[in-house]
């Protein structure tokens, strides 16, 4: 079983609607995915308001 990370950042500085989403490689584990999730949110730092992710079952 696989699964998809799927991870949207929020990166507008005075606006609400600039979204980029990025979709990431498939993980044999769930607890993989989540993993990777919270590094890459972690490291957009201040340059991203908001970070969002799901972790989808392939």
């Amino acid at each position: 079983m696989a699964y998809v990370l799927i991870i949207w950042l929020h990166a507008g500085m005075m606006s609400h609607n600039d979204d980029v989403a990025i979709t990431s490689i498939r993980f044999n584990t769930v607890q993989a995915c989540e993993t990777a999730a919270k590094a890459i949110e972690s490291q957009a730092g201040s340059t991203v308001q908001k970070g969002h992710h799901i972790c989808i079952k392939d």
